[in-house]
């Protein structure tokens, strides 16, 4: 894997072991000289998005139902070592990023992939996967930004299906 940090046994020992690794968070590059400038309107990233999502869910959701949402932990950026690990526990490139195991409307459960409002868009193997979920009887919902994601987990949760026909 091109670009990636690469370290040694020893070297993961003195940084606290991969544990501590996998909690701290990575610095990003960026070119010298660039600054990154934050705005009050800057589109929120995924993760905030998503983040927001929970918060709402866990209010809404009656708790034995929020025990049957969750995220998958499939993106972001890894060592080397740990994207070795996860792929070898069975870890697939593609997998939404939200998952409600609740088998309602004819669907076996409702994957939601979360993206940003502006910019961000589906990878080809998002597609592919999208599309074999779809084919075994799961609902697939892409949403841009947590207020999607509440739109569609309410029309699942109490809706009739109406808005999923196609």
């Amino acid at each position: 894997m091109s670009g990636q940090e690469t370290y040694s046994a020893a070297q993961i020992r003195e940084m606290g072991g991969l544990d501590k690794l996998m909690r701290s968070e990575r610095p990003t590059a960026r070119p010298k000289g660039k600054k990154v400038v934050k705005t009050e309107n800057a589109t929120p990233l995924e993760h905030d998005e998503q983040v927001a999502f929970f918060e709402w869910a866990e209010g809404w959701l009656p708790e034995e139902f929020y025990a049957l949402l969750w995220a998958t932990p499939n993106g972001g950026h890894r060592f080397a070592a740990v994207a070795a690990k996860l792929k070898a526990e069975g870890v697939k490139a593609g997998v939404p990023d939200i998952f409600f195991a609740w088998a309602r409307l004819g669907y076996h459960g409702m994957f939601i992939e979360m993206k940003r409002v502006k910019g961000g868009s589906i990878s080809q193997d998002q597609k592919r996967m999208i599309e074999i979920l779809r084919f075994a009887g799961f609902l697939v919902v892409v949403c841009k930004g947590c207020e999607e994601a509440r739109e569609a987990m309410l029309n699942y949760t109490i809706g009739n299906g109406k808005e999923f026909e196609e």
